[in-house]
């Protein structure tokens, strides 16, 4: 069904994306706290660092979507008996982060609505 691909350079790729990543996330964190909070209407440098995380966080995403895919394929290549597509492999990928924001956002709420003793 699908022809297998080596992973070893979308690996690395995926790697190096993801170590600029977080040192882009750990530059921006560490720019903000001894900037300290900014006037109305003022960028700070850790903003455009901030920006150049944003764009860092989606390339990633798209690598890394993009390796499970392959991977995925690379596996249904092995065997005929699995039953999740390689799309719905990367479709899967946000589900844990969905779930996670879900639960902790019920919580907080039943956490607020209880009556104070």
């Amino acid at each position: 069904m699908h022809d297998y691909k080596d992973l070893k350079r979308l690996t690395k790729v995926a790697t190096v994306i993801l170590g600029i990543y977080l040192l882009l996330d750990l530059i921006a964190s560490a720019g903000a706290v001894i900037e300290g909070p900014a006037p109305t209407g003022v960028a700070r440098a850790s903003d455009f660092v901030a920006l150049v995380e944003l764009v860092a966080l989606i390339t990633s995403f798209c690598v890394v979507g993009r390796w499970i895919y392959r991977a995925s394929a690379n596996a249904h290549g092995l065997s005929d008996y699995l039953s999740i597509s390689p799309g719905w492999a990367v479709g899967w990928l946000p589900r844990g982060s969905l779930t996670a924001w879900v639960t902790t956002r019920h919580s907080l709420a039943s956490t607020r609505a209880a009556p104070s003793t």
